[in-house]
């Protein structure tokens, strides 16, 4: 299903959440920060989220000072520096608080994986060679039974047909994967037609093989 048919259907808001991160020059001391890096949450398609979203909680590692942190303006995003990976949490809460809040999770991408680049996860470089990584998800919050506030709010401020963006090209990315269904769908209506062909010659081969078993049989009768 295309976006502008989930709008039909019921609102819903873009939206994508990921990191990058940033390589620092080595130092070689123990337990030194290797990357600088950045989390966030933002729109999927330039709408306007400081009138939708309350706020947005970031949960880090344990070992980060102040592991939880509320961003209540854009941007939703928290920069830190480091060199472990691990796991980050982030918990939407809309503007209206009758609204369930909505929890994401994202792995915190520091080094590159040749084996990933291109799969949510894009390499580049600064211009003094610093490998820069962009590991980020599309994700869509849909209302299909918002609540009178909601529907205001999103009535008011929520704006139908812009273009996606983020680090991928994600309207390029849902065209190519509906023509892969597509294409598919269309593979599997000519095994099914090929099938039921096949299926009706088998039962003409058998009605045939009956009434020549049932000839024979009445004349093994009369003999």
């Amino acid at each position: 299903m295309s976006r502008s048919q989930q709008q039909i259907i019921a609102p819903c808001i873009p939206i994508v959440f990921g990191n990058t991160a940033e390589s620092l020059p080595p130092t070689g001391a123990a337990g030194a920060h290797t990357h600088k890096w950045s989390v966030y949450v933002r729109s999927g398609d330039g709408q306007d989220l400081s009138k939708i979203f309350k706020k947005v909680v970031f949960k880090l590692h344990e070992s980060f000072h102040k592991p939880t942190r509320t961003i209540s303006v854009p941007p939703y995003e928290v920069s830190e520096s480091g060199w472990g990976e691990f796991e980050i949490q982030a918990t939407i809460h809309l503007m209206d608080p009758a609204e369930p809040s909505l929890t994401l999770y994202h792995f915190l991408k520091l080094y590159a994986d040749p084996a990933v680049a291109g799969k949510g996860t894009l390499l580049s470089e600064t211009p003094t060679g610093a490998e820069v990584i962009t590991a980020e998800s599309y994700d869509e919050i849909v209302f299909p039974s918002a609540s009178p506030v909601m529907s205001g709010v999103l009535k008011t401020h929520l704006i139908i047909g812009n273009p996606r963006v983020g680090a991928r090209n994600y309207d390029e990315e849902e065209r190519n994967q509906l023509a892969a269904i597509e294409a598919a769908t269309s593979k599997l209506d000519g095994f099914m037609a090929d099938a039921e062909k096949d299926m009706a010659d088998v039962d003409g081969q058998y009605a045939a093989l009956r009434s020549e078993i049932q000839l024979l049989e009445k004349a093994t009768a009369r003999t």
